[in-house]
This record gives structure tokens, C-alpha cells and sequence, in this order.
């Protein structure tokens, strides 16, 4: 009996470590590996790339709900404001990219595991009031977020990281009041 559970734990074992192994590693982790070993030997700031890589992680994940409320949407308004956030945030990821390449940090190439779950989440749900919910409320929390790390960035010891987050701080700003606006919670 003890030998059917020992063999039965070794094979429940060796498919998680499988399953693990089979899974692509996250993106954001990646980028700030590779970041890390820049930050050790000096070329750059630590909470600099950490900012950048959050920031374009957001970017990213604020301009495919943007794609899904514009096709989604119920009301105009939720329609409209993803269209805003397709246009804005491919305008600040562009900004955000020069930027990272001027500074050699490396950003993530797709979204960080967590934004992809809630992305996907946000996408199986069908045009509708649900929708419409699920996307303001995602938005004010992701902005709130955004807002803090560009006020926090305005802190950097690097000019130009300092001047990003003060050229796009409104944009943000000018985003997260148009979404509570929306939702009636001014």
C-alpha cells in the first residue's frame, strides 16, 4: 500500500514540475531580470527601470481593455473612452520606448501574467451592463496605480525619466477623472 502512494506522489510530482516547466515565464519578470543585472554594473537606476517596465506593463494592458470596450461597449461613453485609451496609451507607449532604449532598460514584450488574467477575464464577458462595470471599475483601480507611480517617478535622479512622468502625469490624471466621471463617482 505505501508503495502505491509513494509512486502515486512521485507521478503527481513529477506533472506538476512538467506543468511548470511547460508554462512561459512572465514577462515582467523577465524585463526586470534583465534590468537587475544593468542596475549591479550601473546603467541604470533600479526604481528607473522598475518604473518604466511597470509603466509600459500598464500601458499595454490599458490599451487592449480600451480595444475591448471600444468593441464592447454598451454605452457611447465607455466606447468612447476606449477609444481615448487606444489612441493615448499607443502615443505613451511610443514615448515610453524611446525612453527605455535611450536608458537601455528592457521592457516586457507582452502583458505580466496578472494583467493577462484580468484582460482575458474582462474579454469573455459579453457586450453589456457586466462589461461596461467590469471595464470602469478596472480602469479606476489601473489609474489610481498609474497615478501614484508617475507622481513617484517625478522623484528620479534622472532627468529624463523625470521629465516623462511630468509630461504624462496629466494624460493620466486627465484619464482617471473622465473614467470616475463616467461612472457618477467624481
Amino acid at each position: 500500500m505505501k508503495t502505491r502512494h509513494i509512486i502515486f506522489i512521485i507521478g503527481l510530482a513529477s506533472a506538476l514540475f512538467n506543468e511548470l516547466r511547460a508554462q512561459p515565464p512572465d514577462p515582467v519578470e523577465i524585463a526586470t531580470e534583465s534590468n537587475s543585472k544593468k542596475t549591479i554594473s550601473g546603467i541604470v537606476e533600479n526604481n528607473d527601470a522598475e518604473f518604466l517596465v511597470n509603466a509600459a506593463d500598464s500601458r499595454m494592458m490599458a490599451l487592449r481593455e480600451g480595444k475591448l470596450a471600444a468593441k464592447k461597449g454598451t454605452s457611447s461613453a465607455v466606447r468612447e473612452y476606449g477609444k481615448l485609451m487606444v489612441e493615448d496609451q499607443n502615443t505613451l507607449l511610443n514615448s515610453l520606448r524611446s525612453l527605455a532604449l535611450k536608458k537601455k532598460v528592457t521592457l516586457p514584450t507582452n502583458l505580466s501574467d496578472a494583467k493577462q488574467k484580468n484582460r482575458e477575464q474582462l474579454a469573455r464577458l459579453k457586450k453589456g451592463k457586466a462589461f461596461d462595470d467590469k471595464f470602469i471599475n478596472a480602469m479606476i483601480v489601473e489609474h489610481e496605480q498609474d497615478v501614484t507611480m508617475f507622481r513617484k517617478a517625478l522623484g528620479s535622479n534622472d532627468e529624463d525619466v523625470k521629465a516623462f512622468a511630468r509630461e504624462y502625469l496629466p494624460m493620466i490624471e486627465s484619464h482617471l477623472a473622465r473614467i470616475k466621471l463616467i461612472s457618477g463617482r467624481q
